[in-house]
């Protein structure tokens, strides 16, 4: 039991209808050149976009780390000066108390030196004690 197969039924190419299908065709086809040409366009700028984006984020992310970079060795120089800077308030400290050291005992070398001494407690030579004469006073700067 076997069923026939119909053949398709094909129009008959007339002059006329081959005329009006090639005519047909091509404003198609132009249609569809046009239209794949949108198209490739369309992929092109989105491909143009995602390439720019893609830079950009690679530039936006090795300047980042070159910030990171200078940031941390701005905090190293900076913990460097703080150091630096205890250091030097140390030995100014050092250095007013070495000077108070000396102003104190010069005071007290020329206390001792105007009161044993008969050449500055002659009289008419106007030292009293020695105290507000002396040049190595602190009273002067206080």
């Amino acid at each position: 039991m076997s069923r026939k197969r119909k053949k398709p039924v094909t129009k008959k190419n007339t002059h006329k209808n081959s005329e009006q299908n090639s005519n047909f065709s091509d404003g198609e086809e132009e249609k569809k050149n046009e239209e794949q040409q949108e198209q490739e366009e369309e992929i092109n700028q989105t491909l143009k976009k995602k390439t720019k984006q893609i830079n950009y984020q690679t530039r936006l992310k090795s300047r980042v780390s070159e910030l990171e970079k200078q940031l941390s060795n701005l905090e190293q120089e900076n913990e460097q000066f703080k150091v630096k800077e205890a250091i030097l308030q140390t030995k100014a400290k050092i250095y007013k108390e070495q000077l108070d050291y000396f102003q104190k005992f010069m005071n007290n070398a020329m206390n001792f030196a105007t009161r044993n001494n008969p050449i500055f407690s002659l009289p008419g030579m106007g030292l009293s004690s020695g105290v507000n004469n002396n040049p190595f006073s602190n009273e002067k700067f206080n």
